[in-house]
Protein backbone atom coordinates (compact mmCIF):
# COMPACT_ATOMS: atom_id res chain seq x y z
CA UNK A 1 0.00 0.00 0.00
CA UNK A 2 2.78 2.56 0.64
CA UNK A 3 3.87 2.24 -3.02
CA UNK A 4 0.37 3.06 -4.25
CA UNK A 5 0.15 5.99 -1.86
CA UNK A 6 3.52 7.38 -2.98
CA UNK A 7 2.53 6.99 -6.63
CA UNK A 8 -0.75 8.82 -5.98
CA UNK A 9 0.99 11.68 -4.17
CA UNK A 10 3.57 11.91 -6.97
CA UNK A 11 0.87 12.18 -9.67
CA UNK A 12 -1.18 14.67 -7.63
CA UNK A 13 1.84 16.88 -6.98
CA UNK A 14 2.55 17.04 -10.71
CA UNK A 15 -1.10 17.78 -11.48
CA UNK A 16 -1.30 20.52 -8.84
CA UNK A 17 1.93 22.23 -9.91
CA UNK A 18 0.85 22.19 -13.56
CA UNK A 19 -2.59 23.54 -12.66
CA UNK A 20 -1.16 26.36 -10.56
CA UNK A 21 1.35 27.27 -13.29
CA UNK A 22 -1.50 27.63 -15.78
CA UNK A 23 -2.93 30.57 -13.84
CA UNK A 24 -0.05 32.04 -11.82
CA UNK A 25 1.26 35.38 -13.06
CA UNK A 26 3.71 36.38 -10.32
CA UNK A 27 7.23 35.70 -11.65
CA UNK A 28 8.64 34.62 -8.27
CA UNK A 29 5.81 32.17 -7.63
CA UNK A 30 6.07 30.82 -11.17
CA UNK A 31 9.78 30.24 -10.66
CA UNK A 32 9.07 28.34 -7.44
CA UNK A 33 6.31 26.26 -9.04
CA UNK A 34 8.54 25.45 -12.03
CA UNK A 35 11.28 24.33 -9.68
CA UNK A 36 8.91 22.16 -7.64
CA UNK A 37 7.44 20.64 -10.80
CA UNK A 38 10.88 19.87 -12.22
CA UNK A 39 11.93 18.22 -8.96
CA UNK A 40 8.76 16.11 -8.86
CA UNK A 41 9.13 15.07 -12.51
CA UNK A 42 12.74 14.06 -11.87
CA UNK A 43 11.77 11.96 -8.85
CA UNK A 44 11.89 8.27 -9.60
CA UNK A 45 9.45 5.99 -7.85
CA UNK A 46 10.63 2.45 -7.16
CA UNK A 47 9.06 -0.29 -9.26
CA UNK A 48 6.56 -2.50 -7.46
CA UNK A 49 8.21 -5.75 -6.41
CA UNK A 50 6.14 -7.78 -8.89
CA UNK A 51 7.51 -5.70 -11.81
CA UNK A 52 11.12 -5.63 -10.67
CA UNK A 53 13.61 -7.42 -12.90
CA UNK A 54 16.45 -9.26 -11.15
CA UNK A 55 19.98 -8.15 -12.05
CA UNK A 56 21.35 -9.92 -15.10
CA UNK A 57 17.93 -11.13 -16.26
CA UNK A 58 16.80 -8.90 -19.14
CA UNK A 59 13.08 -8.74 -19.94
CA UNK A 60 11.98 -11.11 -22.69
CA UNK A 61 9.28 -8.86 -24.10
CA UNK A 62 6.68 -11.62 -24.10
CA UNK A 63 5.25 -10.72 -20.72
CA UNK A 64 5.08 -14.40 -19.81
CA UNK A 65 7.27 -16.44 -17.55
CA UNK A 66 8.43 -19.86 -18.51
CA UNK A 67 7.50 -22.79 -16.33
CA UNK A 68 4.40 -24.14 -14.64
Amino acid sequence: MPDRFNEFVHRENIRQFQSKLATETDPERRKLLESLLAAELARKLPLPKSDAVPDGDPPTGSGRRSGG
